[in-house]
């Protein structure tokens, strides 16, 4: 990439003139105003916020080096890290979130709705939108969203509740729309919530209250505590918080009453404008004029106003005029009066709309809009025709038909995303616009209704539940790739719905929609889903199905295992790989074992059977994974040969399968000295949001020991702003938290924290011995002494020549040091340095040198301990391993006082050369060794 500017607002400029757009042109793709973005380009607002630059990188399509460049600008750090070498490495931030979204149709009429709310925005904490379906509550609190967005500094975010189902879900759809991850072992609360938002003031949007309206209401007045969080909802009734301030959203203005109207009269009409406007779309040769103003006038009063009614009525503009349209809604809503008693207000005009329009559909158009009522959030074509096919036993392609007069109805409203497709007639690879659908939620209320009227909701659920088993298979959610990890993503919401619909059906179909789900369950972070509805599931399907209960709980072992359920693992993992293995389903055997393998105290032999059953499953991730776990969990004679075979297998792999076995390349690489290609890797997967969170902060972890290992305060304030951006999407206190990063960093600012606090930690220590050792140094600094062996045990038992080994005998060889035991600390470091060396881990190589320096200084020719000391001296040079702790670093000036002494009293002794490392590391071994 050529070079680029260094300030955000010279970088904007380049990019949008590259881009050929203007000003207008870019704030319009934004969803910014024009005055946003050219005080930007201006330099006027030097700081903005990264939902604002997320907003322009997506809009310019920048390259990931681009975004990082720009994300650096904008954040006021550096852009690049720069490493030893001089070169510099790109970051990107890893906290992103959604932009608001983007409606396909203009708002009309609500100008003066608009600046109120803005106003009441500015000065109250919660502002609840309230008033019938289909009244407009969501495309104006979208539009007010868009209009104070610069008055909330920490981002406005916008929570969409219609897809959610049940209660429960409700904490967890609002910690995903804001760009937060479950954590492992945490229930998903307020206080989560609040971690994962910026400190700033920031708006949250929270549309779709009312079929979840008591655990909405108790999340709104949690998350008010924060003081920083101002929240707009939109509900059918008040959530009856303490501070809301209840906003009834009109009906549009009607014409007056009892006048004759005209064309220009009827003009600034904010109810016939949307007719108008809508009725326009659906015949591009309607215009209102003298001569139908009053039939379109009776419609809009007939209607009563509200937005949702006169749209589906104005897409019947297509078909009849407007007289005849008049005529026929009278006739239909005096009918219909009749069948929406017990409906409120205005209420029964939207429902005698909707039922109005279904009326006038053919018997397999109303088939068709049943099925409506199983789907949440957004779906495909291929889902609707499929389970409206099963359900009716008409074909796809007919159904096709059928439902795109749905669409032309304005029944259902169509989105349009650029995302990979994996299936009949799609190159694999390729991202095509793939058309989008998405049901009102007032829509599929009537649809379920009705469903349930003509006794086939239970039908309409199991074809439902049935298609997104078989999708889940099809496209390998079980393993996913990238591109398929983001389709599982999208469609979670009828996923869940088809699941939770089975568990309470008491349906088989419920641990298959588990099984197929896959290692998706973890890679996505459903936590608690994976523990409330997976053990639902399970219990359907344990007496009975055995073989897809044992797929279900492979599946569930990973994320159980993060989320610290040992009772399910210890429990139901052996089991179900017992039941595989009699069953020879090698794939789920090898996930089982793997999970096993993972609790603490690790064993080797676990992965190794892991990986041999993912070899004869064909099952490159499980095999990857397992080969990764089995580097760093055996001793050291073995590593580079399962790093080979888990590179042979990386490629082609999701981002975070890749990133699970980059961090097992990563340690190899610190401590053998590969510096620059650690932080590399390190870099890649930290700063990449497909990658899950919990693997971002092992590869944060990485960054750190980088920075702590080289002194480098430049790099450690950027990881320290990359941690404060990552702990917003996972916040700490779970099952991986962010302490020895904070041990390390805190160490580089002179700060020696208390180190009894990281032994409750130490399962993870057993996947990096250099965190071993920085604890029980830290330790040793304080006057604390911890026993290596004792901690690194309950992790992963160490094994002869490895290098936890090797990491444990440093220590207590430091220990000996400084206790005066010159024999045992010659022992110790000698065993220590001779793992090292034959394994080339020049950081514990440097360390021995220079004990075993300080050792030759007493009691060896000055030569021997100024060899040893200066072939240290340059192997750190050489790797850029600067730091010390402060005993260490006496130790070292010590020995150097000593040599320098004896060397100025030895006559004839010239300066001693430099060796390379492994003469010294012989002319030690020869000193310490066995005699």
């Amino acid at each position: 990439m050529a070079q680029l500017p260094d300030t955000f607002a010279e970088l904007l400029h380049q990019f949008r003139v590259s881009a050929s757009l203007t000003q207008e042109a870019l704030a319009d793709r934004c969803r910014l105003s024009p005055d946003t973005i050219a005080a930007l380009e201006q330099g006027k607002r030097r700081a903005p916020r990264l939902s604002t630059v997320s907003l322009i990188c997506d809009a310019l399509d920048l390259t990931p080096a681009e975004r990082a460049a720009f994300a650096g600008a904008a954040a006021g750090i550096a852009a690049t890290a720069v490493r030893g070498d001089g070169a510099t490495t790109s970051t990107e931030h890893v906290w992103r979130r959604k932009p608001l979204p983007a409606p396909l149709t203009p708002l009309v009429g609500r100008q003066a709705e608009v600046g109120q709310l803005a106003h009441e925005l500015a000065s109250e904490r919660l502002v609840t939108l309230t008033g019938p379906g289909g009244v407009g509550k969501t495309r104006l609190a979208l539009r007010v969203a868009e209009q104070v967005r610069d008055k909330f500094e920490g981002g406005t975010w916008w929570v969409e509740l219609g897809p959610v189902s049940d209660g429960p879900a409700v904490p967890a759809a609002v910690l995903a729309a804001i760009g937060g991850a479950q954590q492992p072992g945490l229930a998903v609360t307020a206080e989560l919530i609040f971690g994962a938002l910026p400190t700033e003031p920031a708006l949250l949007v929270i549309d779709n209250c009312e079929h979840v309206l008591d655990a909405a209401s108790d999340l709104v007045a949690a998350l008010l505590q924060a003081p920083s969080i101002t929240i707009l909802t939109t509900t059918r009734e008040p959530l009856a918080v303490p501070g809301e301030v209840v906003w009834p959203v009109p009906p549009l203005a009607l014409p007056e009453p009892d006048t004759t109207p005209s064309a220009e009269t009827l003009a600034d009409v904010h109810s016939v404008q949307l007719f108008a406007e809508r009725a326009t779309r659906a015949s591009p040769a309607f215009t209102v004029t003298d001569e139908t103003a009053g039939a379109v006038a009776r419609i809009c009063q007939r209607l009563e106003g509200i937005p949702l009614a006169i749209e589906l009525t104005a897409a019947r503009v297509r078909t009849l005029g407007v007289h005849e349209l008049a005529e026929e809604l009278d006739a239909h809503l005096a009918l219909a009066a009749t069948r929406s008693r017990g409906v409120p207000g205005r209420q029964a005009t939207l429902w005698a709309s909707v039922d109005w329009s279904y009326q006038l559909l053919t018997d397999e158009e109303r088939a068709t809009f049943r099925c409506l009522a199983c789907f949440s959030g957004t779906f495909s074509l291929d889902a609707i025709t499929s389970v409206c096919g099963q359900v009716t036993g008409l074909g796809q392609r007919e159904v096709s038909a059928i439902f795109g007069r749905l669409v032309d109805k304005s029944l259902v409203s169509k989105e349009d995303s650029r995302r990979q497709v994996k299936g009949p007639g799609a190159r694999p690879g390729t991202a095509v616009t793939e058309a989008r659908y998405r049901v009102l939620d007032s829509i599929r209320a009537y649809a379920t209704q009705t469903a349930q009227q003509e006794s086939e909701l239970a039908r309409i659920a199991g074809a439902h539940a049935d298609y997104y088993a078989t999708w889940l298979v099809m496209i390998g959610a079980a393993e996913p790739t990238d591109e398929v990890l983001e389709l599982v993503a999208d469609d979670y919401p009828n996923v869940r719905s088809a699941l939770a619909w089975s568990v309470q059906a008491g349906a088989l179909r419920a641990a298959e929609l588990v099984a197929a789900f896959g290692q998706s369950w973890h890679l996505l972070s459903l936590f608690t889903d994976a523990v409330e509805l997976g053990d639902s599931a399970l219990a359907l399907a344990a007496e009975s199905e055995p073989d897809t209960w044992s797929k279900a709980v492979a599946a569930l072992g990973l994320s159980r295992l993060l989320a610290g359920d040992v009772a399910f693992v210890v429990g139901a993992v052996p089991k179900a790989a017992a039941i595989a293995a009699g069953r020879r389903d090698a794939y789920c055997e090898g996930w089982c074992k793997l999970v096993l393998g993972s609790l603490p105290p690790r064993d080797q032999t676990w992965f190794t059977s892991a990986f041999e059953l993912g070899s004869q499953a064909r099952s490159p991730s499980l095999a990857a994974v397992a080969a990764a776990h089995a580097s760093v969990s055996g001793n050291d004679e073995d590593t580079d040969g399962w790093l080979a075979r888990m590179d042979d297998l990386a490629s082609g792999l999701s981002t975070s399968v890749r990133t699970t076995c980059d961090i097992a390349q990563i340690d190899v690489l610190i401590e053998r000295g590969s510096m620059d290609a650690a932080l590399d890797l390190a870099m890649a997967g930290t700063t990449n949001p497909r990658v899950m969170p919990s693997l971002r902060i092992l590869g944060l972890g990485r960054i750190v020991n980088v920075a702590f290992q080289r002194r480098d305060q430049d790099l450690a304030d950027l990881a320290s702003a990359l941690m404060a951006d990552l702990a917003r999407a996972w916040p700490p206190g779970g099952l991986l938290s962010f302490k020895l990063q904070e041990l390390r960093l805190g160490l580089l600012r002179g700060v020696h924290p208390d180190s009894a606090e990281f032994l409750g930690w130490s399962p993870a220590m057993g996947f990096q011995p250099g965190g071993l050792r920085t604890i029980c140094r830290n330790a040793i600094d304080r006057g604390e002494r911890l026993d290596p062996a004792e901690v690194a045990r309950s992790a992963q038992p160490p094994q002869a020549g490895s290098l936890l080994a090797a990491s444990i005998s440093a220590i207590y060889g430091a220990w000996a040091g400084i206790d005066g035991d010159d024999h045992a600390a010659a022992s110790h470091w000698s065993a220590t340095l001779r793992a090292a060396a034959e394994h080339s881990y020049l950081l514990l190589v440097c360390d021995s040198l220079e004990a075993l320096g300080r050792l030759a200084s007493l009691r060896q020719p000055p030569e021997t301990a100024a060899r040893l000391l200066s072939a240290a001296e340059r192997l750190r040079g050489d790797i850029g391993y600067r730091f010390r702790f402060d005993f260490e670093q006496a130790a070292v000036d010590e020995t150097r006082k000593l040599v320098v002494a004896a060397g100025e009293a030895a006559a004839g002794q010239g300066p001693a050369i430099p060796p390379r490392w492994q003469d010294a590391a012989e002319l030690a071994l020869r000193t310490f060794g066995p005699a």
